[in-house]
């Protein structure tokens, strides 16, 4: 699975060089909200450099778009970095590189090619049935239809989590004249995962160097994706309550932890929640019950009764 990650990387200045950068490509800005200004020259080449005129505190911001610069191909890891601080160097004239940046954030999109726009809704439904959990809660954004996607944004974690019908939104954002870009997205269930500060972005990598950070995102995108969305997502097929049911009765062996996992199976509609069906059970080895859906590939989240889908399968069979 392609993972594509727009970096955010962040100097803080003061004036004087704000103003001496601001100079340099001041007929390129475009101004934005917020009293920013971007200099969209080398969009095309994947990068893009945002100047924040604030009066209290100036900035400078690189969005490094990886697809846009690479392709979505097989790449080196460091001569893409090296591509990169080359084209930074170039651009700010050899007075800055990338090491006088801080990683701030980073943007990991995967495009899970569910098959058709009927089963992406089917997904989106069972995805919103997990509510709250552990260190996530629901939120919603304005570009996005509540009924058309599911986003989490974290308690104190500095992390975002969206998943969406793709097609859905550009034809809200574009309107059907764009038909090849809305066929292209047809049946894609995007999801992403932002890490929005540079503490969360050091936690992720274990690596305090922006160019080691870069480096360990470039390489490990997929382990650092798939280790926020584990968190969320549990692994496993979604059914109805009773097809549940029954799995869980031919499969658990143990009477204890069968009597969990079906008590589960109650609690998560009833309370609308992962997280508090799970504090309602007061187990001491919820992991244990966790786990103990994803050795027989089932999902603790079920299918609604009053919907016509019988089946959702295994997310993670996208990622191979």
């Amino acid at each position: 699975m392609y993972i594509n990650e727009i970096f955010e990387l962040t100097r803080a200045v003061n004036g004087d060089e704000f103003d001496r950068l601001f100079a340099r490509v001041k007929d390129n800005l475009e101004e934005e909200e917020g009293e920013e200004y971007a200099d969209r020259s080398l969009s095309h080449k994947g990068l893009t450099v945002v100047y924040r005129k604030s009066q209290y505190k100036k900035k400078v911001r690189l969005v490094i778009n990886t697809a846009v610069m690479i392709g979505e191909r097989l790449f080196d890891p460091w001569d893409a970095l090296q591509k990169l601080n080359r084209r930074v160097r170039k651009y700010f004239g050899g007075q800055l590189s990338l090491e006088a940046f801080t990683a701030t954030g980073v943007t990991m999109t995967a495009d899970l090619p569910i098959g058709d726009q009927a089963r992406v809704s089917a997904y989106l439904r069972v995805l919103r049935r997990l509510g709250r959990v552990k260190h996530f809660s629901p939120v919603s954004y304005a570009c996005f239809s509540a009924h058309n996607s599911f986003c989490l944004e974290g308690n104190s974690n500095d992390t975002m989590f969206m998943a969406y019908d793709l097609r859905s939104l550009l034809e809200k954002q574009l309107g059907k004249d764009a038909a090849p870009l809305l066929d292209r997205a047809k049946g894609v269930l995007r999801v992403e995962i932002r890490l929005t500060s540079a503490r969360a972005v050091r936690t992720a990598c274990g690596k305090d160097e922006v160019e080691e950070q870069l480096l360990f995102l470039y390489d490990h995108s997929q382990e650092v994706f798939l280790g926020v969305f584990q968190k969320i997502v549990p692994y496993g097929d979604s059914y109805k309550k009773g097809t549940s049911v029954e799995l869980i009765r031919r499969e658990i062996c143990d009477p204890r932890l069968r009597r969990r996992m079906l008590r589960l199976l109650d609690l998560i509609p009833e309370k609308k929640s992962l997280l508090q069906a799970q504090k309602t059970m007061q187990c001491r080895r919820m992991d244990e019950v966790m786990d103990a859906f994803a050795k027989i590939g089932l999902s603790p989240v079920t299918i609604s009764k009053r919907d016509a889908v019988q089946c959702n399968k295994n997310l993670y069979q996208y990622f191979t």
